[in-house]
């Protein structure tokens, strides 16, 4: 029993194996017409596979499913207004000097974007942790520039720590709330399979399948390069 994914990865990774055998092979031949007279002469022979067509019998001995959540749209109005007070909040500020305000609102917006992205595709956790963390660092950034167009006294490292520290404890349970599941939805993870020919015939018919691939191939190449600075540079390209 095999897993089909793994199956096939295995049979890609094989074929591009034998591609590079047999490029090994067209060097070794290239040195020894190098070394003759006439063959110097001649093209070296080089084998390309344009495409490969496969048709594979298997037999499914089981299907593991995994259950994945399907997000609600955020409400970035709401979320930004939120976001926004619990800033003021921290920091104990009726409102921001209207520089820092617009940057502010705008940075919180995009975060949003940012959070719906990861959120969409099922990294619920890294999204929360990713928004708390950019809205606290710029808030320390920037805290002691507000307070001194605020005309307010400055902190020091600890008390920006704390106010930090308790923004993220805020804004954690408006990122909880913000992001509401709408459905649930099963979605196939793993297939296990047969693939030894003399098992397959013991296996019903309505679990016997034909997989049919066709593998085309597309070289790469190192292409050297000098990049702006000045400096030597390779990158792969297709060839």
């Amino acid at each position: 029993m095999a897993n089909l994914k793994t199956f096939l990865g295995e049979l890609v990774t094989n074929i591009s194996k034998a591609r590079v055998e047999s490029d090994i092979q067209s060097i070794s031949i290239a040195k020894e017409y190098a070394k003759d007279e006439l063959l110097k002469h001649l093209s070296i022979p080089r084998m390309k596979v344009d495409s490969v067509e496969i048709s594979i019998p298997l037999g499914i001995t089981e299907v593991k499913y995994k259950e994945s959540e399907i997000f609600e749209p955020i409400d970035n109005k709401k979320m930004t207004s939120v976001t926004y007070q619990n800033i003021l909040k921290s920091i104990q500020l009726e409102k921001m000097p209207l520089e820092y305000s617009k940057a502010y609102i705008s940075t919180i917006q995009s975060q949003i974007q940012i959070l719906e992205s990861h959120v969409k595709a099922n990294q619920k956790e890294r999204a929360s942790l990713i928004f708390l963390d950019s809205i606290s660092s710029k808030i320390g950034q920037e805290i002691n520039a507000i307070y001194k167009s605020s005309k307010k006294q400055p902190l020091n490292l600890e008390q920006i720590k704390l106010i930090q520290d308790n923004l993220k404890e805020q804004l954690q349970k408006e990122v909880i709330d913000a992001i509401k599941v709408e459905n649930k939805e099963k979605k196939v993870d793993e297939i296990d399979v047969i693939i030894e020919s003399s098992k397959l015939q013991e296996v019903k018919p309505e679990n016997l399948i034909v997989v049919k691939m066709k593998i085309s191939e597309q070289g790469l190449e190192w292409v050297n390069y000098e990049n702006l600075n000045g400096e030597e540079k390779s990158k792969l390209i297709p060839e």
